[in-house]
């Protein structure tokens, strides 16, 4: 299991521009923007909360599921959130397990094993047009309390990044430094 100060795999703006490249945005395709919180200070955005859909793709993961999405939903602070959970023809029982615990969750069978990629763009299709941020979550990934709205906070204070990772612990709670690179 991995444990992340912010969420792990990937934090994605969905900008107008983007929308037809929401998989992979490079920052310095789009032309810089306000911040959301430059523009309150100038009065021309309303002060709402911050929409986020989180998509976890998932194969073979009953063992690590429920603890994703029990610290996903419970640290969630300061965004309204939707979840899918895409499964690519897990055999374990991991989509009945999502089904039972999480009624109110979106799961989606793919059938067969798509790859992340394509599963990730058919979870993220579900709500794309009406969140603002797009959280791409590993099915071992367990969040760290207030991680999800730390993570909308910096992304809100920095909008032309377009991409947020996060720094991960291990299961011994040591840092992964890979995770820690500045580019």
């Amino acid at each position: 299991a991995v444990w992340a100060h912010l969420p792990s795999f990937v934090f994605h703006s969905l900008s107008a521009r983007a929308m037809s490249r929401w998989t992979v945005t490079r920052p310095w395709d789009h032309p810089p923007r306000a911040s959301r919180e430059a523009q309150r200070r100038q009065g021309t955005h309303p002060a709402r909360v911050p929409r986020v859909h989180a998509v976890v793709v998932t194969h073979n993961s009953e063992r690590h599921i429920e603890a994703c999405l029990r610290t996903l939903l419970d640290g969630t602070v300061g965004a309204h959130l939707t979840v899918t959970v895409v499964d690519n023809g897990s055999r374990d029982g991991t989509l009945p397990l999502v089904r039972r615990l999480f009624p109110h969750i979106d799961a989606l069978e793919m059938g067969d094993n798509l790859g992340f990629s394509r599963a990730a763009n058919h979870g993220a299709a579900r709500h794309r047009n009406d969140v603002d941020w797009l959280l791409f979550l590993n099915p071992d990934a367990m969040l760290m309390p207030g991680a999800l709205g730390t993570l909308v906070a910096v992304a809100e204070r920095l909008p032309n990044a377009g991409l947020y990772g996060a720094r991960t612990h291990g299961e011994s709670g040591a840092v992964d430094h890979s995770s820690c690179l500045a580019m």
